[in-house]
C-alpha cells in the first residue's frame, strides 16, 4: 500500500511540474514532405484575429506560408519593410499565400541586419474586420 501511495505521489508531482512550465513560444513546422507552413486565422469573441502561431513565426528562405481564415482578411508588413514588392496581401476566398524569397539574405535592403544577426525580422500583421494582430516574423539562415 505504501508503494502505491508513493507511486501516485510521484506521478502527481511530475504532472504538476511539467504542467507549470511556461510556454516559450509556439513553433510551426512545414507540412511533412513539403516546404509549406499553414497558419489558421480564427476570430475571438470580440472579433479580433487570432493566428495559430501567436508569438513568433520562424521561417527559412524558400518556405511558403499559407494563411487560411475568414473570407476577407489581409496580411501586411509594417514600416515599409517587406521581403516582397508590396506591403499588403488581401485574401482570395479566405486564403493568402506568400513565399519567402530563396535569396533573401542576398537582398541589399537586409544585408546589415542579416550579417549582424544571421536572421531578418519583419513586423507583419493580420487584419480582419478593421482589427489587427501583429506578431513578429523571423527569417533564419539555413542550418
Amino acid at each position: 500500500m505504501r508503494f502505491l501511495v508513493f507511486f501516485i505521489s510521484i506521478l502527481l508531482f511530475s504532472e504538476f511540474s511539467f504542467a507549470s512550465e511556461p510556454c516559450v513560444k509556439k513553433k510551426c513546422k512545414a507540412i511533412s514532405g513539403t516546404n509549406t507552413i499553414v497558419i489558421t486565422i480564427s476570430i475571438d469573441e470580440e472579433g479580433n484575429p487570432l493566428p495559430s502561431v501567436t508569438e513568433l513565426l520562424e521561417l527559412r528562405p524558400g518556405q511558403r506560408i499559407v494563411f487560411t481564415g475568414p473570407e476577407e482578411f489581409s496580411i501586411f508588413f509594417k514600416d515599409q519593410k517587406t521581403p516582397f514588392k508590396k506591403t499588403e496581401f488581401k485574401s482570395k476566398d479566405g486564403v493568402v499565400t506568400i513565399k519567402i524569397p530563396e535569396k533573401i539574405f542576398e537582398d541589399k535592403r537586409f544585408f546589415e541586419e542579416s550579417y549582424r544577426d544571421a536572421e531578418i525580422e519583419f513586423n507583419y500583421g493580420v487584419r480582419v474586420n478593421g482589427r489587427e494582430f501583429d506578431p513578429p516574423m523571423i527569417i533564419r539562415r539555413e542550418d
